[in-house]
């Protein structure tokens, strides 16, 4: 009996803990300080139970080294979920010819009650070989 009791509470706690974290699972960053995630990767901010994926890059900047009429843009789309399970489609926009890392090159957007900001997408264009995958810098600040 105290092995059939003693499963039922293991049981439970296990499943209390998936339920808690609503299936979010990736790399683990912290609130205010920025990091570099890579297209198709997530990281959760472990201490908010909040997710951020980056899921697709539209890159239209101008490449290194060439002439162009406007210096474009790049739009990076993140999926971001919090800890009841609620997700939204975020889109940020950094700035072609715009390499800075303070923040000045892409925007903040807030989204289910923390602000997001694109620091820079990586790597410029004409700067790397092709095979090389997307990564933005990103910041969340409550």
């Amino acid at each position: 009996m105290k092995v059939l009791v003693y499963g039922v509470l293991m049981l439970f706690a296990v499943s209390s803990v998936n339920k808690c974290d609503k299936g979010i699972e990736g790399r683990t960053v912290s609130l205010n300080e920025q990091f570099e995630l890579e297209v198709e990767k997530t990281v959760v901010v472990k201490s908010e139970k909040f997710g951020l994926t980056f899921t697709r890059l539209q890159e239209s900047r101008c490449p290194k080294g060439t002439s162009c009429i406007r210096a474009g843009e790049a739009r990076v789309n993140l999926q971001v979920t919090n800890s009841e399970g609620n997700t939204e489609t975020l889109v940020l926009e950094s700035k072609g010819n715009c390499e800075r890392q303070d923040g000045s090159c892409g925007e903040t957007k807030k989204v289910l009650g923390y602000s997001i900001q694109l620091i820079n997408v990586n790597p410029y264009p004409g700067t790397a070989d092709k095979s090389e995958k997307s990564r933005v810098v990103l910041s969340v600040t409550k």
